[in-house]
């Protein structure tokens, strides 16, 4: 009977002091794996999205450049003044028809197109430049 007494309390006094050390230090050790793994897993997360960010934003950088190069193609340009152009002669003739005078009648200023397009082309030369 003494031989299990002195049995049990070998390893109340020797065991179990040693035995709570390690388990503390396994969890401690799992819970860092645990935060190191969690922290990989939020960064490639993170990375992911903004990889995403990074091909919309290349996506709409592209479609404004081919945007830009529409708006300032010559042809485009001269069609667009023509259009002006058009849009000028119709009111002029609406001024004649009420029997006003047109502004150039009037000896005002008509302001063209002409410097405000090669104001955005030059604009556009010195960013591509």
């Amino acid at each position: 009977m003494e031989a299990i007494f002195i049995v049990f309390s070998f390893i109340i006094t020797m065991v179990l002091p040693i035995l709570t050390i390690v388990i503390v230090y396994i969890g401690f050790f799992a819970l860092i794996i645990w935060f190191i793994i969690s922290f990989m897993k939020t960064q490639k997360e993170r990375n992911q999205i903004l990889k995403d960010i990074s091909k919309k934003l290349d996506e709409d950088k592209e479609l404004h450049e081919t945007s830009n190069s529409i708006d300032h193609n010559p042809l485009h340009a001269e069609v667009e003044q023509q259009e002006e152009t058009q849009s000028n002669v119709e009111e002029d003739e609406e001024h004649s028809d009420l029997g006003e005078a047109s502004p150039d009648e009037r000896g005002e200023v008509v302001q063209t197109e002409d410097s405000e397009i090669e104001e955005s082309q030059n604009e556009n030369d010195e960013k591509m430049s």
